[in-house]
């Protein structure tokens, strides 16, 4: 899961991920707090859905970098999902600079213009 929040231009992605299988036999906290997160994020509009591809908007030419190889659904909170509607790209955190690079130049010949990078 993934929840957007803005920081910097371009915008990045928050990602919270818990990994172990189980979790819940292995880190029954740390599957609490999982579960009240995914409750948390699900209260938020879904712009993204490996599984639910077919019930969800396609905003997937705003998710770059990578976004969404490393989410299974990715939510956005209020601020970004305003920013998505009025067509701003997003990018993930932790994207090198050497893939940053490609993307500005791909967003170049979009016509898109990067502030901040």
């Amino acid at each position: 899961m993934a929840a957007w929040w803005r920081a910097k231009k371009p915008p990045f992605i928050l990602e919270g991920s818990f990994t172990p299988t189980p979790l819940r036999l292995q880190f029954p906290k740390l599957d609490r707090i999982n579960k009240s997160f995914g409750k948390s994020l699900r209260e938020f509009e879904l712009v993204f859905s490996h599984q639910r591809a077919a019930q969800v908007h396609n905003w997937s030419y705003y998710l770059e970098g990578g976004i969404i190889n490393h989410a299974k659904e990715i939510f956005a909170l209020p601020e970004s999902m305003n920013a998505l509607r009025l067509g701003q790209y997003f990018v993930r955190h932790g994207i090198n600079d050497a893939s940053l690079d490609k993307l500005t130049k791909a967003f170049a010949l979009r016509g898109v213009q990067i502030d901040g990078v």
